[in-house]
């Protein structure tokens, strides 16, 4: 999974970059904004696959870097996929961006039991469970 800077099309958030991010507590998520948006928070939020919140807060601006700042402060259940989501706003709009991330250990059973059938031909040589 590449994690680098997630470009995102209009809005206040112009970047969401979740480089140093894998689920534990310590790792920064950084968010850029667009039109020198530095008077109004924005929010962070990391949440499960049913969108309960894991924890929430407001980055801190740093000049140093220029963009705004999440220091996370919960670990992600281990094979849990998460959701990270920015959230800019000001007086004129609001804006929410989203990466969801799955975990490399994440695996699913298949759908489909791919043992071929003794006595099928051509299509449908496979059967749907």
């Amino acid at each position: 999974m590449n994690k680098n800077q997630i470009p995102v099309g209009q809005g206040l958030i112009s970047s969401l970059d979740l480089s140093e991010y894998w689920g534990q507590s310590g790792a920064t998520l950084r968010t850029t904004t667009r039109g020198g948006h530095r008077d109004y928070a924005v929010r962070i939020a990391v949440k499960d696959v049913l969108g309960v919140i894991l924890e929430e807060g407001l980055a801190i601006w740093d000049s140093a870097t220029g963009c705004w700042c999440y220091v996370t402060v919960a670990d992600v259940p281990l094979g849990e996929i998460w959701i990270v989501t920015a959230t800019a706003a000001n007086p004129q709009m609001r804006t929410s961006r989203e990466a969801v991330c799955v975990p490399v250990t994440a695996h699913w059973e298949t759908e489909f039991n791919t043992k071929a059938l003794t006595q099928a031909s051509g299509l449908g040589r496979w059967k749907n469970n």
